[in-house]
């Protein structure tokens, strides 16, 4: 895998800084940011569902694999070089439904990952992990 394409729209989740925060930071695969429905989201996926991305978060592989919601959130933090090993824990451990509020409050300046993350107790999720690094 080379690039993620986050599929997003006026209802996706993420604010504009996180947005802009992604885009900053050293990346392992580069990312891109689309807008669901668009000319360029529909020439680049013509086989993607008709309202991807308008009311959760949506990630697409440039080798063709997706991920929605939970998943997608957690390969945001996959990608980049600074984040890919609290990725990689919280998958490991059950707690893929912390990525999206890890990734925003990162992107707010509020929080920052120790170099090897110790993470709250467990939570629940039916997240799939990320491929492995």
């Amino acid at each position: 895998m080379r690039s993620l394409t986050f599929v997003t729209g006026a209802a996706w989740p993420l604010s504009p800084r996180a947005r802009t925060w992604l885009a900053r930071e050293p990346q392992f695969v580069r990312i891109d940011v689309v807008a669901p429905g668009s000319e360029e989201t529909r020439r680049r996926f013509p086989g993607l569902p008709a309202g991807a991305g308008e009311s959760e978060l949506t990630a697409i592989a440039d080798d063709g694999r997706l991920w929605r919601g939970v998943s997608a959130w957690l390969m945001a933090l996959w990608a980049l070089e600074g984040h890919r090993r609290s990725a990689l824990e919280l998958a490991r451990t059950g707690r893929a439904g912390e990525a999206r509020r890890i990734l925003e409050a990162l992107a707010r300046g509020c929080w920052s990952v120790p170099a090897r993350p110790t993470l709250a107790a467990p939570v629940a999720s039916t997240s799939r992990a990320p491929p492995a690094a």
